[in-house]
């Protein structure tokens, strides 16, 4: 089975087995810096409010969040990946994880890890 997450513009399709999703800077879109500097990953940000619609949309089809180290024990102890899990990571241990990222987290009890 296929699965779609995202605007239909930028969909993405998964296929049922288990996803690991990297995020990196989280910002209000007027708190993203006009000329953000160098290396710093700002292409890569995300809004609290779009970070909350996007694993709502998974928690909607059916999918499961849990830590990286749940899934290597559901590994270990199957000798299988899990089906239909989501493992949540952040790049770099930036501040604005915490302040815009955590609370979602935190509001709809999914794991992740930092």
């Amino acid at each position: 089975m296929l699965y779609y997450v995202g605007s239909p513009a930028r969909r993405v399709c998964l296929h049922g087995v288990h996803l690991i999703l990297v995020y990196h800077h989280f910002a209000p879109r007027e708190a993203i810096p006009k000329t953000p500097p160098l290396g710093e990953g700002w292409s890569f940000n995300h809004t609290p409010q779009g970070f909350e619609r996007q694993l709502l949309a998974l928690q909607s089809r059916g999918w499961r969040f849990q830590s990286l180290a749940e899934t290597i024990a559901e590994i270990h102890r199957t000798g299988r990946e899990p089906r239909k899990t989501v493992e949540l990571t952040f790049d770099d241990g930036w501040i604005d994880q915490y302040e815009c990222a955590l609370p979602v987290l935190t509001k709809l009890r999914v794991t992740a890890t930092f």
